[in-house]
């Protein structure tokens, strides 16, 4: 057994993005983390008071990799070049780990952690200053970044679920409708 001492919010969270790689988010459950960190379920209690609240805070991390992954991939380009990467970085990132992608459109209700909010909006805040070289309207930015967002989480759903077959074409095709759409503003 894991002394109790080692365990934290973050470390039950990482756990939880490895098993990820493995499993379905529907499979998450106190007991099936707890043997992975060799601990009693009943110690997950004292971080989190039910899955819900687990789910969203791993859903935090999972933001948080992103914005990462994709802050890497952006630095050094501006304009169109830059929307681009930031499309190209969430669906390779999130290509990358399937499994795991499913908590940005899983999570029971993202009002249950603020760590969740922040680290979406976090990833946002990216896409808007982006769009800020493009877009002079702040209303319109916040518009653009619906749609690119939207585009982006709706080809990853179809993909995940494989309710179509997709080729890279399809995607390459998505981002230049939407950057060809901000180019029109």
């Amino acid at each position: 057994m894991r002394l109790k001492r080692d365990l934290s919010k973050e470390k039950i969270g990482e756990t939880i993005l490895a098993y990820l790689e493995t499993h379905n988010v529907n499979e998450v459950s106190f007991s099936a983390i707890a043997n992975e960190l060799e601990i009693k379920s009943q110690s997950l209690y004292n971080y989190f008071p039910n899955i819900d609240y687990l789910i969203s805070y791993t859903g935090s991390l999972y933001y948080e990799k992103i914005r990462m992954f994709i802050t890497e991939r952006v630095i050094g380009f501006s304009g169109v070049d830059a929307v681009r990467k930031f499309m190209d970085g969430f669906h390779e990132y999130n290509m990358s780990h399937p499994k795991q992608s499913q908590l940005l459109f899983v999570v029971p209700n993202e009002k249950l952690s603020t760590d969740y909010l922040e680290a979406k909006e976090k990833l946002n805040n990216i896409l808007l200053q982006i769009l800020e070289e493009l877009v002079a309207s702040l209303d319109k930015r916040i518009f653009y970044s619906k749609i690119i967002r939207s585009g982006l989480i709706g080809f990853l759903i179809l993909e995940n679920q494989h309710e179509e077959t997709f080729i890279d074409n399809d995607f390459e095709q998505l981002m230049t409708m939407m950057i060809q759409k901000l180019s029109e503003k």
